[in-house]
């Protein structure tokens, strides 16, 4: 126990004969558990400073999601025949994959994910909107593409299938979105053999970058669509009156 005036009374030659021997015995005793349990609770306060705070800040910034860059303006065509640019993303939620109707193994179940994220966020209806950017433009033409689109159930006033030139294309996705994409030769069946990532992307009201979700991931695909959830508040308090434009089905 450290020593301090309390607990040792002072004396002196003057009033040792005057004072009882007893109460410096008994201030010892009576305050020496008060000043061990100061001190405990100093060090659990000094404990719970040091890791339980620390730890609840990282939950809060955890749910803060990151600005990687904003989607550049475009100008395509959706699987409707209509012209489909930047604008029509403007004041919505939306979740963003590249794929192509010829793609053999990995688009269909990419496709179908997207299919299911459909039906997950399905209670916001047209508040968050999906987007397939086809990379294989010159065969993935608008006719094509709907038929691509009725096979998965696309509802086309919140999920488009969109085409373009193949320069623009490849502009979006790796300028753009900072996404792989390189043609490796040519498949079988003749379509041409696309690497692409496999990944969802994330973008606010604003096409600004939120988020890159690996598909192959259940976890990380529950965890695109919480935060396109906590997004979609966001997007609520700076478009009060609905976002500036709608997708005709």
């Amino acid at each position: 126990m450290p020593n301090s005036p309390a607990s040792t009374p002072p004396t002196s030659a003057s009033d040792t004969r005057s004072a009882p021997a007893a109460p410096a015995p008994l201030k010892r005793y009576v305050r020496g558990p008060f000043v061990v349990v100061g001190v405990f609770g100093m060090l659990l306060a000094m404990t719970i400073g040091a890791i339980v705070l620390p730890t609840l800040a990282r939950g809060t910034r955890s749910n803060i999601l990151e600005i990687y860059g904003t989607v550049p303006s475009f100008d395509m065509r959706d699987q409707t025949g209509a012209a489909f640019t930047d604008d029509a993303l403007r004041g919505h939620i939306v979740i963003a994959n590249f794929i192509f109707t010829r793609c053999p193994a990995v688009c269909p179940l990419f496709t179908m994910k997207m299919r299911r994220i459909q039906d997950r966020t399905s209670a916001v209806r047209n508040r968050i909107k999906l987007v397939s950017f086809s990379v294989d433009p010159e065969y993935d033409t608008p006719e094509v593409l709907a038929e691509y689109a009725t096979g998965y159930d696309a509802d086309p006033r919140r999920w488009r299938f969109v085409t373009g030139d193949a320069e623009d294309i490849r502009r979006i996705a790796t300028d753009g979105m900072m996404l792989a994409l390189d043609v490796q030769g040519e498949l079988p069946n003749g379509a041409p053999d696309v690497v692409h990532a496999e990944h969802f992307v994330l973008l606010d009201s604003a096409l600004r970058i939120r988020g890159y979700y690996d598909s192959s991931d259940p976890k990380r695909i529950e965890r695109l669509v919480h935060d396109a959830f906590s997004l979609l508040k966001q997007a609520d308090r700076a478009y009060p009156d609905g976002p500036p434009s709608d997708w005709e089905p």
